[in-house]
């Protein structure tokens, strides 16, 4: 049996790399919080933008994510099990 690999999720922040594994349950928002990187947010429900960020790598899941222009809502979207690098504005 093929042996898959945990899938990642590289999030660039104040000109710093971090790398983490995603959980494909949570938010994109709980994902970066869980790396302990201090991410703005505020509603928690995709609504007020705080949480915006530009996805450079990864695939959204199409029925749970929140997006505007370029930009995704991390706090109400979620990703398909992929790589994935995201950049944070802060």
């Amino acid at each position: 049996m093929e042996k898959r690999h945990a899938a990642q999720i590289k999030v660039e922040f104040r000109n710093q790399e971090y790398f983490g594994e995603l959980d494909t349950a949570l938010s994109i928002l709980e994902n970066i919080e869980r790396m302990k990187i201090p991410i703005r947010n505020s509603c928690r429900r995709g609504l007020c933008g705080a949480c915006r960020i530009k996805l450079h790598q990864g695939q959204l899941d199409p029925d749970r994510t929140v997006e505007e222009e370029e930009h995704v809502y991390a706090c109400a979207s979620y990703l398909l099990e992929d790589d994935v690098h995201v950049f944070v504005y802060g």
